[in-house]
């Protein structure tokens, strides 16, 4: 009994986080990026240890690059929710933050003493997007899948890359392997990226996913949102 109602809790707590990143969107397209952040920090002032408005206002952060901001919130949910597994990336990212590897020779010393480190390897990663060094970056995502062949981060993070270089082909198959993982999880991070892929990808995963419950409502709302016509 306790592990079903754990795995209710968990259920019911994926997809408020959905359902709290849709309201998100839609502020951003009818009212503005202002108003959305202010949505949400309305929301942690009325429950400051809610985890899922903790991660989305992170998330939010690290697409307008405030860096402090996100050392902010990672710290509040770190200190609230210590075991909480959808932290580890955040995590990591702000330990990025006081790397002193600045330099593509500085990272390539660090990965060459740290070969199987993943925290250092997504560092590496993503600084070379930053640097515009994309095919390189690749490798690095990959090195990490060799390490973790279901490491949703770098399976996600490969899609995105492919698609800056046009390569719609791997771009697609990098998707495939995330849906079959973690379908919900994957079609919320296209609805943040990509939506012409979502649109696409929408009716693949519910009819993949026919006992999918959670996924289902979903996509239902999404449709009744009009986030896809």
């Amino acid at each position: 009994k306790s592990v079903a109602l754990l795995n209710a809790v968990e259920k019911i707590d994926a997809f408020q986080y959905e359902m709290l990143s849709m309201k998100m969107s839609l502020l951003k397209v009818n009212k503005g990026e202002e108003k959305a952040m202010s949505f949400l920090k309305n929301k942690l002032k009325n429950s400051p240890k809610n985890l899922n408005v903790l991660l989305l206002l992170i998330d939010e952060s690290l697409r307008i690059e405030k860096n402090e901001a996100v050392k902010k919130y990672t710290l509040l949910a770190q200190k609230y929710h210590p075991k909480a597994e959808k932290l580890q990336y955040y995590i990591d990212y702000v330990r990025t933050l006081d790397l002193k590897a600045n330099s593509e020779k500085e990272f390539e010393k660090l990965i060459a003493e740290n070969p199987n480190d993943i925290f250092y390897l997504r560092a590496y990663a993503d600084w070379l997007v930053d640097n515009n060094k994309l095919k390189k970056s690749i490798k690095q995502e990959e090195e990490i899948l060799r390490i973790d062949a279901n490491n949703l981060t770098a399976l996600l993070s490969v899609s995105q890359t492919y698609s800056f270089l046009e390569n719609t082909k791997k771009q697609k198959n990098y998707i495939d392997k995330a849906l079959v993982q973690a379908p919900l999880e994957t079609l919320n991070f296209l609805m943040q990226t990509d939506l012409v892929i979502l649109k696409k990808y929408l009716p693949i995963a519910v009819a993949k996913n026919p006992d999918n419950t959670e996924l289902i409502e979903w996509a239902k709302m999404v449709e009744k949102m009009i986030l896809i016509n």
